[in-house]
């Protein structure tokens, strides 16, 4: 999958698909409860989105799957982890706002700023 996408930056699928395998192996990382690996491949994932979404700002799914290593991140590193929450928010919120956002996604704007107000 790595070769893949450094192949061709330009296919968003492929950078995708491989942002979401990091997205995989940090939840086997979180079940074994390796918090740092899993860290790290939210990470990885998170850095695959900025990337895509800095080159294809309108790819509403690259978006809207940027906020799930965000609100991992978030969680992970709980009190530390706002700033991952509150960027997930500003995304979502400003997708719904532009009436790009499914409706089975909206519940997570409530989600995370429940998590935030528990932080605080």
């Amino acid at each position: 999958m790595e070769r893949l996408a450094e192949a061709d930056p330009d296919n968003a699928g492929w950078q995708r698909d491989l942002a979401m395998s990091n997205e995989r192996l940090g939840t086997i990382y979180m079940e074994r409860k390796e918090t740092d690996e899993a860290k790290a491949a939210y990470q990885r994932a998170l850095a695959i989105y900025d990337k895509l979404t800095a080159r294809f700002p309108d790819d509403t799914l690259a978006l809207v799957n940027s906020t799930v290593p965000l609100m991992v991140l978030g969680l992970l590193y709980g009190r530390d982890g706002a700033a991952y929450l509150r960027k997930a928010l500003a995304i979502l919120k400003q997708l719904d706002e532009a009436g790009r956002l499914e409706p089975r996604r909206k519940p997570a704007i409530a989600g995370i700023e429940a998590e935030l107000a528990r932080l605080q």
